[in-house]
């Protein structure tokens, strides 16, 4: 069975926007990937994960890219959707 990956990236300005967001606070890129298994109807999705460290806790964001209705940031799964305004909100 042949498997095909993609790199899931972060847009420029959305990682120049998070790194204003975050000031001093360590930050953590790990690419994400699509994966599809070729000759089946399956799929895998691998989100970008951008983690932050603060006050001694990790938040981790998840970003799906293309592959998800809106380029948007999300918390734990794409149903818990996370807007600028909250994530400020969470790191204050």
């Amino acid at each position: 069975m042949d498997i095909n990956s993609k790199k899931i990236e972060l847009p420029d300005n959305m990682r120049k926007r998070i790194d204003n967001i975050t000031n001093n606070k360590m930050v953590r890129y790990i690419e994400g990937s699509y994966i599809e298994f070729v000759g089946t109807n399956m799929t895998c999705i691998d989100p970008f994960k951008i983690i932050i460290e603060t006050r001694g806790k990790e938040l981790v964001l998840l970003y799906y890219g293309e592959y998800h209705i809106k380029e948007e940031l999300f918390l734990y799964d794409p149903s818990n959707k996370c807007s600028w305004k909250k994530l400020k909100e969470l790191l204050a």
